[in-house]
């Protein structure tokens, strides 16, 4: 135990991501090549998926059963979720040249991935259930970390670092319709997460706070600062938002943030959560699980 934080290792390497599928089983992915799926509300790993030859980055759940995961192999992995023990690989989407950050889906029949090769392809489902790429995007002109994020059926946006801009992206037609430039921030603009229909939050690893999106208007209506290192944005539930932090003594700190009425109000700290970077963490039943460092699984506070 650390400052009572219980301390699982599940993983051999740093996790990546992890989250929760609409049947209640927590998922984790890591730089150890595997996505592990655990039983519901234990941290007891129902079975193990290694089917990627280099880093997981992400994943993200489908409809029937199914979750597709993207992977610094440069592959987009489409898994069919058989029963509690036995899964199979439905399809690999090659396309991409470089490491896979993310991959959405925007509708039933549509997807979207964001990679270090510049680009954000889009797959579209054919006429056999089998998805190929439709459209290729350069969305940045650099090397470097990315975001997307599905704003609303109409929308989807997403953020890249050489830039610091924000761009929003039509869904029928794929169009770039408007763009954000300039967003003031040290470094590393990458992170996001709904507020509401309306309101989008953005940020990245700065001293300057984030800012307040309203989507509907594409207009910054507020930029929220504080005293401490920002590093990465989490949506929590009931307009609840998890910030993991870094102090000016360098200790990585979880900060619970309410908001309301365009502001946001700190109503929980844990100092000191971790030594390491922290990568994820999600909430589930007021309980609060955080990946971070190379190995370990942290479950926070109640």
């Amino acid at each position: 135990m650390i400052n009572n934080i219980t301390l699982i290792k599940v993983h051999s390497d740093i996790i990546t991501y992890l989250n929760y599928l609409k049947d209640g089983r927590l998922v984790s992915c890591s730089n150890d090549m595997t996505l592990k799926i655990y039983k519901q509300n234990t941290f007891e790993i129902q079975f193990i998926i290694k089917e990627h030859k280099y880093y997981v980055n992400s994943f993200t759940e489908l409809n029937n059963n199914k979750i597709i995961t993207c992977s610094f192999d440069t592959t987009i992995k489409i898994i069919d979720l058989i029963d509690d023990k036995n899964y199979k690989i439905v399809q690999t989407l090659y396309g991409h040249l470089s490491n896979v950050l993310k991959i959405i889906e925007i509708n039933e029949k549509t997807l979207i991935s964001i990679s270090w090769d510049k680009s954000m392809k889009i797959w579209k489902m054919n006429m056999n259930n089998q998805y190929f790429c439709f459209k290729t995007i350069t969305i940045q002109n650099t090397i470097s970390n990315c975001n997307i994020i599905k704003l609303n059926n109409n929308e989807f946006c997403t953020v890249t670092y050489d830039e610091n801009c924000l761009k929003f992206w039509q869904i029928n037609n794929f169009s770039n319709n408007n763009t954000i430039y300039n967003i003031d921030v040290s470094w590393n603009l990458n992170s996001m997460c709904l507020l509401n229909d309306d309101l989008l939050c953005v940020g990245g690893s700065n001293y300057n706070g984030f800012y307040i999106i309203k989507i509907s208007t594409h207009k910054i209506i507020k930029k929220i600062t504080g005293p401490k290192k920002i590093i990465t944005l989490f949506k929590c539930v009931k307009n609840f938002i998890l910030c993991v932090i870094e102090d000016k003594n360098e200790n990585i700190n979880i900060c619970k943030y309410k908001f309301n009425d365009l502001n946001l109000e700190k109503v929980k700290e844990k100092e000191k959560a971790h030594n390491k970077m922290i990568y994820s963490c999600v909430e589930n039943n007021n309980e609060i699980i955080v990946s971070g460092g190379e190995d370990l699984l942290i479950k926070l506070w109640k």
